[in-house]
């Protein structure tokens, strides 16, 4: 989906998950963002190629994607 913003002299095409647009004093707490993504296949190129038939496996042993450090909520009083 394509976003476009435009407020005054900013201009914003592109929004992902972890985007924000502050303006002024800002304290932002609690700020946080993490991603993980795996990609496998690469791409075909060139004029008349394809590619029909295929299976792809993601071997991805860690146990762990993206660390989180604790927070004091995860702690019960």
């Amino acid at each position: 989906m394509d976003i476009k913003i435009n407020v005054k002299s900013i201009s914003i095409n592109q929004v992902s998950g972890s985007s924000g647009v502050f303006s002024g004093r800002n304290t932002h707490i609690g700020w946080k963002s993490s991603s993980k993504q795996n990609e496998g296949f690469g791409k075909v190129e060139g004029q008349d190629n394809l590619a029909e038939n295929n299976m792809s496996i993601t071997f991805d042993p860690d146990y762990i994607d993206v660390y989180r450090p604790p927070q004091k909520k995860d702690y019960k009083e």
